[in-house]
Formats: C-alpha cells, structure tokens, sequence
C-alpha cells in the first residue's frame, strides 16, 4: 500500500491508528445502535418530543467517553499506544499523532449522532426529498415518478 513507502515505522503507525480507530468506532457504534432504537420507539409512538431528548443524552454519554478517552491518551500516550506495541520507534512517533486522535474521537461522536436519526427516519422524511421527483424536491429523480405521500403530508415515490 502506499504507507509503506514511508517506511516500516510509517507502516507500523498506520496499523496502531487503525486499531485505535476501530475500538473508538465500536464504542460509538455500539451507542449509536441504541441510540437509534430508542429514536424508533419514540417516532412508533408518536412521541416525537423524545427524540431530541434521546439525541441529545446519546451526545453527552458519547462526548463523555470521547473526553475521557482523549484525556487519557493526552496524559499517558505511552500507555495507549503501549497497548498496541513496544516498538520504541513507532511509540515516539505516535506521540504526533494525538492531535488527530483528538479530532477522531470528538468526530466521530458527532457523525454517529446523526446515524442514530437517520437510520430510523430514513424512509419517512430522507428518501423523499432524495428521490421524491421534482415536484416532491427530490434531488436525484428526473420527475418521472409521480409524488404521492406519507399519509402525513411528507411527499414520497410511490
């Protein structure tokens, strides 16, 4: 892969980042996943009142671990990035990583609170307007496909 130009240590770098990514991303995936029943089960009930609510504790727990996780990975590098290696070299190098590990775990908290929406809105308010035609303010629809609607006045394909 184009990393190995780089070098060993480059190469061994981007392996620890990807291990860190990917336990940051189950954490909000996992959240997100119940996060996103819980916005079902309001939309079935019509308690839509619920579902900024649900949002916005899915954000704060997620924020939570994200702030305790960069935390500790700015006071004790060593010790999170130990976990993956003990390759001197590839450890001094990480250390000019943080700063992008900082954006991955307060990013990735955000991208996966709009999943929780999304997933469970998807077929009611997102496809419409993404392929509801011209009249329904579609975007990738030429206006072949005649608008109909929800039953609650939210234009759709039929």
């Amino acid at each position: 892969s184009w990393i190995n130009l780089y070098g060993v240590i480059f190469s061994a770098l981007s392996g620890l980042y990807n291990k860190i990514n990917m336990l940051i991303g189950i954490v909000s995936q996992s959240f997100t996943t119940a996060g996103s029943t819980m916005v079902g089960q309001s939309l079935g009930a019509k308690k839509y009142e619920r579902v900024p609510k649900v949002l916005r504790v899915l954000f704060v727990i997620n924020m939570l671990i994200s702030l305790l996780a960069g935390t500790v990975t700015v006071f004790y590098p060593d010790y999170v990035f130990g976990i993956f290696t003990s390759d001197r070299s590839v450890l001094a190098m990480a250390m000019s990583y943080i700063p992008v590990l900082l954006l991955l775990f307060g990013g990735g908290n955000l991208a996966f609170q709009g999943l929780a929406l999304f997933l469970q809105t998807g077929d009611d308010f997102f496809k419409p307007l993404i392929f509801g035609g011209h009249q329904a303010g579609g975007l990738f629809n030429d206006g072949g496909v005649q608008p109909q609607t929800l039953g609650n006045g939210i234009p759709c394909a039929g």
